[in-house]
């Protein structure tokens, strides 16, 4: 399941980085993957349509989501 949802997180995030598939899974995402603060706020709604969750205001701090695997272990608190 670990895996599965890594490789979704994955997709969500390479829908709105300029690098599309060719993100990998150490990415940082503003760094690697090219997200800004508007890309990265459309990534969380993505992720929260993906895995029908809700994500709550205080876990959606910006400076401690900076990499694919933040946002895989964002994700992970509550699927």
């Amino acid at each position: 399941m670990n895996k599965d949802i890594a490789e979704r997180v994955m997709k969500c995030v390479a829908a709105e980085s300029p690098l599309g598939e060719g993100i990998d899974g150490t990415a940082r995402l503003k760094e690697d993957a090219g997200l800004d603060s508007l890309s990265l706020t459309a990534v969380i709604v993505g992720l929260e349509d993906e895995f029908g969750i809700t994500f709550d205001d205080g876990d959606l701090d910006p400076s401690a989501i900076a990499t694919l695997q933040d946002l895989v272990g964002l994700v992970k608190k509550y699927v």
